[in-house]
C-alpha cells in the first residue's frame, strides 16, 4: 500500500526508498558507472547550485576553510616537495581541458 501521506509530508515508506535505490542501480548499470558515483555527482551538482548564490559565498568559504589541511610547524618535507604534491593533488581534482601547463 503506498504511503498516502507522501504527497503532503516528507515521510516516505521503505518500499518507496527501495524502489528509488533499485532504479538508481539500474541507471548506473545502463550508464556504466556505480550508484555511488551517481550520488556523488548529484550531491556535487546540488552543492554547486547552492554556492552559486551570492549570499552564500561566505558560508562556502568558511566551511571549506574549516576542512583545509594545515601543515605541521615542523615539517619533514621541504617546500618544493610540498608544492609538487599539492600541484599534483589539484591536477587530479580539477583536470585541465588542455594538458599543457602555462608558466
Amino acid at each position: 500500500m503506498p504511503n498516502q501521506l507522501s504527497q503532503t509530508k516528507k515521510r516516505k515508506t521503505v518500499a518507496e526508498n527501495a524502489a528509488v535505490l533499485a532504479l538508481l542501480d539500474h541507471i548506473a548499470e545502463v550508464e556504466g558507472t556505480t550508484s555511488t558515483d551517481l550520488l556523488r555527482s548529484a550531491a556535487r551538482d546540488i552543492v554547486r547550485q547552492y554556492v552559486e548564490r551570492d549570499t552564500l559565498r561566505k558560508d562556502k568559504e568558511r566551511i571549506f576553510q574549516s576542512y583545509q589541511p594545515i601543515l605541521p610547524r615542523v615539517c619533514s618535507f621541504c617546500l618544493p616537495k610540498v608544492i609538487a604534491f599539492k600541484t599534483q593533488q589539484l591536477s587530479r581534482m580539477l583536470p585541465l581541458e588542455n594538458s599543457q601547463h602555462r608558466d
